[in-house]
C-alpha cells in the first residue's frame, strides 16, 4: 500500500480525473506547487504579502487551501518565477 500522495499522483495521471479534481478541489496541483515554494523559501506571510501587494489573510487562506483565489495564485506564481495557469476553475473572465 502506498501513501496518499502516491495514490493521488496515480489518479492525477488520468486526464479526466485531473480535470475534475482541479475543478472541484480547492488545492489543485498548481496551488500545491506554489504552497511548496512558499514553504521551501521559508517565506514570512506578512513580508510576502507586502512584497506582492496582497493582504496577509488572503495568502494565509490560500496556503491553508481554505480559499484559492486566482489573483493570489497568479501573483505568487510571478513572485516565485512560475507561469500563472492559463486555465483555472477560479479565474474570472476579465
Amino acid at each position: 500500500m502506498g501513501t496518499l500522495r502516491e495514490h493521488l499522483a496515480g489518479k492525477l495521471s488520468n486526464p479526466e480525473f485531473r480535470a475534475g479534481y482541479e475543478t472541484w478541489c480547492e488545492a489543485c496541483v498548481g496551488t500545491m506547487e506554489v504552497i511548496g515554494r512558499i514553504h521551501a523559501a521559508g517565506a514570512n506571510v506578512a513580508e510576502l504579502a507586502r512584497q506582492i501587494g496582497i493582504e496577509p489573510q488572503r495568502i494565509a487562506a490560500f496556503m491553508d487551501a481554505e480559499r484559492c483565489e486566482y489573483e493570489v495564485m497568479a501573483k505568487l506564481c510571478v513572485h516565485f518565477g512560475l507561469m500563472p495557469p492559463e486555465e483555472c476553475a477560479r479565474k474570472r473572465p476579465v
